[in-house]
């Protein structure tokens, strides 16, 4: 598993913030990764994420979290297989299960807990924004 810096989107995805944000595009949110974050930073991440097992030689989406609780996906760019793009994840896809297991959740969960972050990680995922209304 490799991670690709996308310079075409860069701009789009790197935040201004020490922590993750998300800026509403369109009619989606959008993950900003904090200033700072190096491309080595996410491929630790990537190195130590967890993903769903699967019968292709690589899977589609990857999870982790950083030193600070912040979770993050990581799907396949559809380049080049093994090729990784991340960005931090949004509280209704890790809580509804559809795009983050319920294992993978209670594994971040207890990783959180050991390295001290649990309440971090919590209170991120509470204070994200919610969507503008119509």
């Amino acid at each position: 598993m490799k991670y690709h810096k996308d310079d075409a989107s860069r701009e789009k995805h790197s935040g201004s913030s020490d922590v993750p944000e998300f800026e509403w595009h369109r009619s989606e949110w959008v993950g900003k990764c904090p200033r700072g974050k190096s491309e080595a930073d996410a491929q630790r991440l990537l190195d130590g994420a967890l993903h769903e097992a699967t019968s292709a030689a690589f899977p589609h989406k990857a999870w982790n979290i950083d030193e600070l609780g912040h979770v993050y996906r990581a799907t396949v760019t559809g380049t080049e297989d093994g090729v990784y793009h991340g960005f931090p994840e949004r509280v209704e896809r890790w809580q509804n299960g559809a795009s983050t297991p319920a294992w993978i959740r209670r594994n971040l969960e207890e990783r959180a807990r050991v390295a001290g972050v649990y309440e971090e990680m919590q209170r991120w995922l509470k204070k994200q924004p919610e969507p503008p209304r119509s």
